[in-house]
């Protein structure tokens, strides 16, 4: 009986775990994209995509000291209503 409970409260503190980790790197990803824009307000340029399905960008603004750039890996974050398309 105490098993099965103990078995129970881990199973449903791991699935927890998980969807808690998917909300979090999809809130953060979405906080970075910024509906397109880096922090300077320039359009990311998209420029790679990755072996498991990522999409880079890059900062267009050539005034920064190091160019920023992004990784995002979820679905419909990149998706914005700026007119950028990953795919492009």
């Amino acid at each position: 009986m105490i098993e099965t409970i103990i078995g129970y409260t881990l199973g449903v503190a791991v699935l927890i775990f998980v969807i808690g980790g998917g909300i979090w790197g999809y809130r953060s990803e979405k906080h970075a994209w910024n509906d397109g824009r880096c922090e300077c307000g320039e359009p990311w340029e998209h420029f790679d995509n990755d072996s498991q399905g990522g999409r880079g960008y890059a900062c267009r603004n050539p005034n920064h000291e190091h160019t920023p750039r992004i990784w995002i890996s979820y679905p419909g974050v990149d998706t914005t209503t700026t007119g950028l398309n990953p795919l492009s």
